[in-house]
């Protein structure tokens, strides 16, 4: 076991970052956001991110955050629970994204538990935080097992609330200095996705991804159809879409693939939203003093269909007071 000091917030606090792993994969998080700040597999860094909380602070595309109370797009900040309508902040063009103004990923997290090989940490929302009813209890699991990493999440609430979370994760297997995940090869095993506005959020409307860019039923490259003139594209400004996956429990979701690594997804969510890094620009150095443009990664935000409560035909993350949500999300490795 290791800790290390990260850097302190503002108000004084010194944040901790602690290592997990074994012989094949090593994994360094954060409490401050329960972050994944590095997942090295056989000694290459497959995800973006930051060597001291400053970078962290400084940058806002959530990158390796635990992510909620309610992750993604909420249409117009506006939600009907039980016959109650609830605001919350609007901070995403017209609508509220990954938890408001400060959700899960901008709090501290407590250590629970941590051993060599596997940390559990927890934070306690307030009732009417960020907007949502109930006072809700998270905990998050990172396990590193053999060449997989496990991220879980377990919640109860003492109302009735939603809970939608995820692991925001920027992977690219080339290491820490690439930057670009467009020769990258993606498999998805999906046939449909969640359309989006022009303001990136998605609604009930879904599309079949036959014959457009979003058909990664086989492998492609994701670069190989992604500057094309697709409304959807447009919309996204790149891959900004929730891919559903069929089937319920355990599931193979996707495979992406680069010259050096494979890394096979799988998770009990509902489905998985691709980011394409489309709003990185290159200002921000990480790892190796590495810059972080557009395209530099592709995110895996597996999660209930985004903007569900305000949809018709989606199931929509209601966590029942007193009641426990579960759920399990693993990337696995394998060296080529």
């Amino acid at each position: 076991m290791q800790i290390n000091d990260f850097g302190k917030l503002q108000d004084g606090y010194m944040t901790k970052q602690y290592a997990i792993g074994n012989q094949t994969i090593q994994c360094l998080i954060c409490d401050y956001g329960a972050t994944l700040t590095s997942l090295k597999v056989d000694g290459i860094e497959t995800v973006c991110g930051f060597d001291s909380i400053d970078g962290y602070l400084n940058e806002e595309v959530f990158m390796g955050k635990t992510v909620g109370r309610c992750c993604n797009r909420i249409a117009n900040g506006t939600f009907v629970l039980n016959g109650i309508t609830y605001h919350v902040p609007i901070n995403n063009g017209p609508n509220s994204l990954h938890g408001g103004l400060s959700g899960f990923d901008q709090k501290v997290w407590k250590v629970e538990q941590y051993s060599d090989d596997e940390i559990t940490l927890s934070y306690v929302s307030k009732d009417q935080e960020e907007g949502y009813p109930g006072n809700l209890r998270v905990e998050v699991t990172y396990a590193a097992k053999n060449s997989q990493l496990e991220f879980s999440y377990r919640a109860t609430s003492d109302q009735d609330t939603l809970c939608n979370i995820t692991n925001h994760s920027y992977f690219n297997l080339e290491g820490a200095k690439s930057q670009t995940v467009l020769n990258h090869e993606l498999k998805i095993n999906s046939d449909t996705i969640g359309k989006v506005d022009h303001d990136g959020c998605t609604h009930e409307e879904t599309m079949s991804v036959e014959h457009t860019p979003f058909d990664f039923r086989t492998f492609k490259k994701i670069g190989k159809d992604i500057h094309q003139n697709h409304e959807q594209l447009i919309c996204g400004t790149g891959y900004d879409h929730h891919y559903l996956i069929s089937g319920s429990g355990m599931r193979h979701f996707l495979t992406c693939k680069s010259e050096k690594l494979i890394m096979d997804i799988e998770s009990d969510l509902p489905g998985v939203h691709v980011y394409t890094s489309n709003w990185c620009t290159g200002q921000s150095h990480g790892h190796q003093n590495n810059p972080y443009p557009k395209h530099c990664a592709i995110c895996f935000e597996t999660q209930y269909y985004p903007n569900a409560i305000n949809t018709k035909n989606q199931l929509a993350p209601i966590l029942k007071k007193g009641q426990t949500m579960e759920h399990t999300t693993i990337y696995r490795f394998t060296k080529r």
